[in-house]
């Protein structure tokens, strides 16, 4: 009688401790994957009149779910305070004729710079979504701290022509192009001289190119989740306003061929070049 109390007994616990298998949902691992795209925006083929920025996402999925995936994205839209405002730059003098000087910057959403250029009229590219690697999203979100003044201690600036303000490791002052570019600055910092608009946002994908999944391709059935996510909280604008980029085409007029390295540039030439125009954004 006393065996049969204990078993009795520990049937009992056994019971309390297991938990309901209806009560208690299973977990199922979560898949992230990560990719990024980069735009540009041009209009009336003027530097002062384009823009360069990327959005990064996680897509989470968990695995054997049917569930849409949950999008978690991160921005970089780099632009001067007053370019935001103005959908504008200066590049070596402002209206008065005064030379332009770093100024305040802000890094604003992707959401923000679509706004920005779509109600500016502005020609609008796409290139990707890409699928990256974790490291280089990682390394977007440390740059995204820069931007953003998160890191103790410094402050980045905003300059359309910021050649000789990002040398080294003390960076002073950045224009949209290289804030997305700068990402990556080894083995050496991307040089667009007198790029803008489309070129500048391909010379950016194709020095960031390392860092993406082979094959090489823009992931179409990834865009539609992230171009919602974009607009999430607010009216969804028509993606057909954005057109999808080739990485390949040619340079934009002017610009040097892509691969140029800076040994192969006139340093003479180089200077004239970057004087004789505004980088944009």
């Amino acid at each position: 009688m006393v065996a049969l109390g204990l078993c009795a007994a520990f049937a009992l616990m056994t019971v309390a401790v297991v938990p309901n298998a209806e009560q208690a949902p299973t977990r199922l691992p979560v898949a992230d994957s990560y990719f990024m795209v980069i735009y540009s925006a041009e209009k009336a083929n003027t530097p002062t009149r384009s823009h360069c920025f990327a959005t990064f996402a996680r897509v989470s999925q968990p695995d054997g779910s049917s569930d849409p995936p949950k999008i978690e994205l991160h921005h970089i839209n780099w632009f001067s305070v007053r370019g935001h405002r103005c959908g504008a730059t200066f590049g070596l003098v402002e209206g008065n004729g005064r030379p332009t000087r770093a100024e305040p910057g802000a890094n604003l959403t992707t959401r923000d710079a679509l706004e920005l250029v779509l109600d500016g009229n502005h020609r609008v590219s796409r290139w990707g979504p890409y699928e990256i690697e974790r490291g280089l999203y990682e390394q977007a979100l440390r740059q995204i701290d820069l931007l953003d003044g998160r890191v103790p201690g410094r402050k980045i600036l905003y300059k359309a022509i910021d050649l000789g303000y990002r040398e080294g490791a003390e960076i002073q002052a950045l224009n949209c192009i290289h804030a997305v570019s700068d990402i990556v600055r080894k083995p050496s910092p991307l040089r667009t001289w007198t790029a803008y608009g489309d070129e500048a946002a391909r010379r950016v994908v194709r020095h960031l190119r390392p860092w993406i999944k082979a094959p090489v391709r823009d992931r179409a059935d990834v865009w539609p989740a992230i171009w919602s996510a974009i607009w999430d909280g607010a009216p969804t604008r028509d993606d057909r306003a954005i057109a999808r980029a080739e990485l390949e085409p040619g340079p934009h007029p002017g610009a040097p061929l892509p691969g140029t390295r800076m040994a192969d540039v006139d340093p003479e030439a180089g200077a004239s070049g970057v004087a004789a125009a505004a980088s944009g954004g």
